[in-house]
């Protein structure tokens, strides 16, 4: 009777003492995980919107495409006609800025986008936008007009500066369109035609431009629609890594692939709180990242897919990395993976524009790494944007 007590006393500390040992192994495994801090809770991770975008967008739209005296117009037009462009996000900066400059100048939007392939086979443009690709103007060009003063942006006279160009190309890939309303020249036709359009934060003035510019291509909705049809009751997370890798062609480290695994760890953690299945979609400049990534996801998410888009991902400014002229071949996955991050539920990004406008389409909850705090702290990138400037270099005297 004794031996049994005291056999069954030492199977008890025995199990104490392993449950202890599970604890504490456990505990020095998490600390060795990424750790996440929170986003602060007084801020929704869907922005908060403070009016009705559609019927701005649907008001601007009319406008656009409704102006009879449009043809007859000077025109303004975003150049992306030779290297360097920038990258996909840049672009579509650029082309946002040049947009609200031709509202407020009171001239016709265009683009002069062909570099290295013609925008229209991957992006669908309204029908106002003519393409102007071959031109016997001689048109005035300004390259990156965000190299100058922000005061030369508030300051200028624009339209008595551009009075003797019919057309204006400028290329440029910077946070700008918030400073125009700024001007002092533009505040009568603001006042009197985009009145809608005034107090509005940049990100905000980012999502009307964002609705009306830019639409997926037939063929790359096609594509689109072929990896959705797999999903369509799923909660939807894209995630976006930008490293900087040499393997991209650019060289300039953006975040660490270590980073890559707070994105994947982020992504598990928003997939739990949705509480229904999740279907992932990566997309990376660095090959190693995304398996990482799909590694992490795929040991800590026990009911999940992932969507795939095929091909190689490539940086649209950096076409010497490919002899062939298959346009359709060599880009259509960059633009494929940018319009289906606009179409997730929810976005997990790194300090990127390809990331960053993805989110602006149809804004879903979006978690950006911080690029000046510690590689897992996350923001809510819709409550960044609508408090940054972005402040310019002056490096340049005014054109």
């Amino acid at each position: 009777m004794k031996f049994t007590k005291l056999y069954s006393t030492r199977l008890i500390n025995l199990f104490l003492a392993l449950t202890l040992t599970f604890l504490l192994v456990t505990m020095m495994a998490k600390s060795n995980e990424p750790q996440l801090e929170s986003v602060p809770s007084d801020y929704s991770m869907t922005f908060e919107r403070k009016g009705d975008y559609t019927s701005k967008i649907k008001k601007l739209k009319d406008y656009l495409l409704n102006d009879k005296s449009n043809e007859e117009k000077n025109k303004l037009t975003f150049r992306c006609h030779e290297h360097p462009c920038g990258g996909l996000g840049d672009r579509m900066r650029g082309a946002i800025f040049v947009f609200y400059l031709s509202l407020f100048t009171n001239r016709r939007y265009d683009f002069n986008w062909d570099f290295p392939h013609p925008i229209e086979l991957f992006i669908d443009t309204p029908s106002f936008i003519k393409h102007t690709y071959k031109s016997d103007e001689n048109p005035h060009i300004i390259y990156h007009i965000d190299n100058y003063s922000l005061d030369w942006v508030r300051n200028t006279n624009f339209v008595k500066d551009w009075e003797k160009f019919s057309n204006v190309e400028i290329r440029s890939n910077n946070y700008l369109w918030l400073h125009l309303f700024e001007n002092q020249h533009f505040q009568e036709i603001i006042n009197r035609k985009f009145s809608y359009l005034k107090g509005l934060n940049k990100f905000e003035l980012t999502h009307i431009a964002m609705n009306i510019l830019f639409n997926e291509s037939p063929s790359v909705i096609l594509k689109i629609n072929n990896i959705l049809k797999n999903v369509p009751s799923m909660y939807k997370i894209g995630i976006q890594h930008r490293t900087g890798d040499k393997e991209f062609g650019v060289d300039w480290i953006r975040h660490s692939p270590r980073s890559g695994a707070c994105l994947a760890t982020q992504a598990v953690k928003v997939c739990k709180e949705s509480k229904i299945k999740c279907a992932f979609f990566i997309t990376s400049d660095s090959p190693k990242s995304l398996l990482k990534i799909k590694s992490i996801i795929s040991k800590d998410s026990k009911d999940h897919i992932f969507m795939d888009s095929p091909g190689i991902i490539k940086h649209v400014d950096m076409p010497g990395k490919t002899n062939s002229t298959d346009f359709e071949e060599n880009y259509s996955k960059t633009y494929v993976d940018w319009f289906l991050l606009s179409r997730m539920d929810a976005l997990i990004i790194s300090r990127s524009g390809f990331g960053e406008l993805a989110s602006t389409r149809f804004l879903p909850s979006t978690y950006r790494l911080d690029l000046e705090k510690s590689e897992c702290v996350f923001q809510s990138y819709f409550q960044l944007a609508s408090e940054e400037y972005g402040e310019l270099r002056a490096l340049y005297p005014a054109p």
